[in-house]
């Protein structure tokens, strides 16, 4: 919520030189890729630990790397945003 708030009333200092920007836009967009592939993956892991039982846990085991890796990309991406507030 207070990340919500933060961006609607920061008032850009344009700190970040154009360079910089592009750099943080593209890795943006690359590290939005991921994760949507990541959650897909998640997604198809869920549906696999109830179609197959008896393979649970290496399901659960792979989708506990990709969720603790969504988390830190999804927290990434939240640094960039606001780094990207002051372009």
């Amino acid at each position: 919520m207070f990340k919500e708030f933060y961006k609607k009333i920061f008032k850009s200092r344009k700190l970040l030189s154009p360079e910089e920007t592009a750099r943080l836009e593209k890795e943006l967009e690359i590290l939005q890729k991921e994760v949507d592939t990541r959650e897909k993956q998640v997604d198809k892991f869920k549906t696999l630990i109830l179609q197959d039982p008896d393979n649970s846990t290496r399901y659960v085991k792979r989708m506990k790397v990709h969720t603790d890796l969504l988390k830190e990309q999804k927290k990434r991406l939240e640094e960039i945003e606001i780094k990207l507030l002051d372009k």
